[in-house]
């Protein structure tokens, strides 16, 4: 039995003592290398350990043809029920152009956004099923979750929704490109507030957003629970060989606009690298996910073509083993994204390689970095100057040997601190 299941079992005995049928809903599910994938698959296999019984409704998003499930449970069942949208850009991925009009053209055009056909065929789904669960967990984004709260006799207080991203919160703040989707933002609030309204809880991954929530009235204060990512600790702990050289390694994608993209960064390595030309034969900047061409000219224009390398998304478990493997780890953030906490911070954090992080100083990502220790590398997050800085001062590390993993203080994200007040929030109505 794992670690924190032990942990669940003494500290939480209520929660595991009735057996519970809880249908999960999430766009995307391991082995999805969707960032939005690991949350609901490490709560699905904690409820399963308590011995709860678990259905999952999500989609094939982002996952090859060959891809087989990796979580294999009797009391679990997934269904993969098609996106229209997501399948026809799946089949566009030898034309990337083509598939990131489709993305656009369907995200402006149809309201909430383009998982809404993916959500209507969720709605019969549960329908079908005539109501046969305990609770059920619905995990935003997509926005288009919401339209559940618009269905009768459909969320009630037996539903949970996690909210990974912030929805009208955020459309508020930073529009959204599309003119249509900027007119109907108010109704996206008012369709928000309805159905959280309707719901028993919801939990929250960034205490700015459920506090911002709160203020304009989206979801009751009784209601709204910060439960941050979590990450399993025997899945960190053991040796690992780590990767030689000075090499910095970044997950995700970055945006097209915004700050939110690699331009800083590459900034402050061309500058570390002019002050420091000993450090070129060792550094390595390798990028793991959905790289964006244009961005190839800031690589160009800084000369840096021997030192990068761009990856595709690595699969849920082969990336958790990867990021062990990294000796640096990248952290690009904005304030354009404050109501978010970019779910790779915590598995940065329960690696203990050092962060750099380009981040505003007061956002919630600093705060989590400093909580955990971990501060020592936040830079602002369009000081390319500070950057370089903050390299030498990590190739200082390099060469005295000195980067092994640090001591944090990574308990408050461990998965035996969280997940037993996880199941909690689900189970208790």
């Amino acid at each position: 039995m794992e670690p924190y299941l032990l942990h669940l079992i003494h500290a939480a005995p209520s929660t595991i003592r009735i057996s519970m049928k809880v249908l999960i809903v999430t766009v995307a599910f391991p082995p999805s290398p969707h960032a939005n994938a690991k949350r609901p698959f490490f709560v699905a296999k904690a409820m399963l350990e308590a011995g709860w019984q678990v259905e999952v409704l999500t989609t094939r998003d982002g996952m090859p043809d060959s891809a087989v499930e990796v979580l294999d449970h009797p009391g679990c069942r997934i269904t993969r029920l098609p996106d229209p949208v997501s399948d026809a850009k799946a089949a566009l991925t030898s034309k990337p152009r083509l598939a990131r009009i489709l993305h656009l053209a369907a995200n402006g055009m149809l309201w909430p956004d383009f998982h809404r056909l993916w959500v209507r065929k969720v709605i019969r789904a549960i329908r079908e099923r005539q109501g046969g669960y305990d609770r059920v967990l619905a995990f935003v984004f997509p926005a288009s979750l919401f339209l559940t709260g618009k269905e009768r006799d459909l969320v009630d207080e037996r539903w949970t929704f996690d909210m990974q991203e912030p929805v009208s919160t955020q459309y508020k703040r930073y529009p959204r490109r599309s003119a249509m989707q900027r007119l109907l933002t108010p109704r996206l609030e008012r369709l928000e507030l309805h159905t959280l309204h309707r719901a028993g809880a919801v939990i929250f991954t960034a205490d700015t957003n459920r506090r911002t929530s709160i203020a304009e009235g989206l979801v009751p204060a009784e209601r709204a629970i910060h439960i941050p990512f979590f990450f399993e600790p025997e899945t960190f702990s053991g040796p690992t060989e780590v990767a030689s050289g000075f090499q910095i390694t970044y997950f995700g994608n970055f945006d097209l606009r915004g700050h939110r993209n690699p331009a800083t960064f590459l900034e402050s390595l061309a500058l570390f690298l002019e002050r420091n030309p000993q450090a070129r034969d060792v550094t390595r900047f390798v990028f793991h996910g959905s790289w964006l061409p244009e961005h190839d000219s800031i690589i160009a224009r800084h000369g840096l073509m021997d030192v990068v390398s761009i990856r595709e998304p690595v699969p849920f478990h082969e990336y958790l083993v990867r990021v062990r493997q990294s000796p640096m780890l990248l952290l690009v953030a904005a304030a354009e994204h404050n109501l978010f906490m970019p779910s790779k911070v915590i598995e940065y954090i329960a690696t203990g390689r050092p962060v750099l992080a380009f981040a505003p100083k007061d956002s919630e990502v600093a705060g989590v970095l400093t909580a955990a220790g971990m501060d020592q590398f936040i830079c602002g997050e369009g000081d390319s100057n500070e950057g370089a800085a903050a390299l030498e001062r990590l190739w200082k590390l390099h060469q005295q040997g000195q980067m092994h993993p640090t001591t944090n203080r990574n308990g408050n994200w461990s998965a035996s601190h969280q997940i037993p007040r996880y199941l909690e929030a689900v189970r208790a109505r």
